[in-house]
């Protein structure tokens, strides 16, 4: 638009330049009516007067598509860029709530498991502890046997008087038997403590000390603890 209304009015330009030159020869070789040259000025006048309305309305023409474009513009990048990025971000936060309860989800399904495990644990760990206790309180009962007769023992006893010896590790109708008794008690009477329950390794009566090498087996069957012959405890005399 700026190009055409600028070649017009060169065109406009030049054109009354040259004349306006015609006119000043004439003027010097010819003797032109006064009239004549009033109305020529009239006219260049009136061309000029042409000319600038012409301008004008190219200008209002050029603002009006300018603004028209502008606004178009403006309009299409607030579509392009206010919509989609909306619906974009409403779309991104709808995801992020839905992957953050997902989370919220996941960690409480692992804290259920992990309580289960602490719970399952805390089980364990009381039984072994009660089983522990129950042993405990086996073992540090202390139980003597008397009463031998033969391979079997009538008597349990609580404490050691007149006892010969140690009821251990009393499990149900089984338990274990060591010899407790002095090395004076295995000399005075060595056959009725030993006989048909133990097994003897060494002199008596050159030993300075006496002890078991291996606890005997023995079982309670009709309200006697009884020693089987292959279960003998064996006691060495040093």
């Amino acid at each position: 638009m700026r190009k055409i209304a600028l070649i017009i009015s060169m065109i406009f330009l030049c054109s009354t330049i040259v004349f306006a030159q015609i006119i000043t020869e004439e003027t010097k070789t010819n003797t032109i009516i006064e009239h004549s040259h009033k109305w020529l000025w009239i006219a260049l006048i009136a061309i000029w007067f042409f000319l600038i309305v012409l301008l004008t309305f190219f200008f209002k023409e050029y603002v009006k598509n300018n603004t028209r474009k502008n606004k178009l513009m403006k309009r299409k990048l607030m579509q392009k860029d206010e919509s989609p990025i909306t619906a974009s971000k409403l779309f991104n936060r709808t995801n992020d709530t839905q992957m953050f309860e997902d989370k919220i989800q996941s960690l409480e399904r692992k804290l259920g498991d992990l309580q289960e495990k602490v719970n399952k644990f805390e089980k364990k760990r009381d039984g072994i502890f009660l089983e522990n206790n129950e042993t405990d309180k086996t073992n540090k009962t202390v139980k003597y046997l008397k009463g031998k007769s033969g391979n079997a023992f009538s008597i349990v006893s609580d404490t050691p008087d007149g006892c010969f010896f140690k009821l251990v590790n009393e499990k149900e109708d089984t338990a274990e038997f060591e010899y407790c008794g002095t090395l004076d008690n295995a000399r005075s009477q060595f056959n009725s403590i030993f006989d048909n329950v133990c097994e003897t390794f060494g002199s008596v009566h050159n030993a300075k000390t006496v002890k078991t090498i291996q606890k005997g087996k023995i079982k309670f069957i009709d309200s006697k603890w009884e020693v089987l012959p292959n279960n003998k405890a064996k006691i060495k005399f040093e």
